[in-house]
């Protein structure tokens, strides 16, 4: 028997203990994920506010690593954008 033969016996012969496995554990699975995308999230807003405040505005200048969430409205007037 090679390897494929012998995987699909053993799945065959195990389903209800892989189904029991995934029911007892599928909600501390789920939590972690949800952890993961939480933390990956907030590690994101964090690279992205430094590059912000980093870059600061290219039309005039403005520069502030402190607040960077003024950028977001920091030129909000479409007749004042250049680009």
């Amino acid at each position: 028997m090679d390897k494929l033969e012998y995987y699909k016996q053993y799945y065959q012969n195990n389903k209800d203990k892989r189904k029991e496995y995934n029911m007892t554990h599928a909600e501390s699975i789920a939590k972690g994920s949800k952890k993961r995308s939480r933390n990956n999230r907030d590690k994101l807003i964090e690279y992205l506010n430094k590059w912000k405040g980093n870059k600061g505005c290219e039309v005039c200048g403005y520069k502030d690593n402190t607040k960077p969430w003024r950028f977001d409205t920091h030129h909000i007037d479409p007749s004042t954008k250049n680009g």
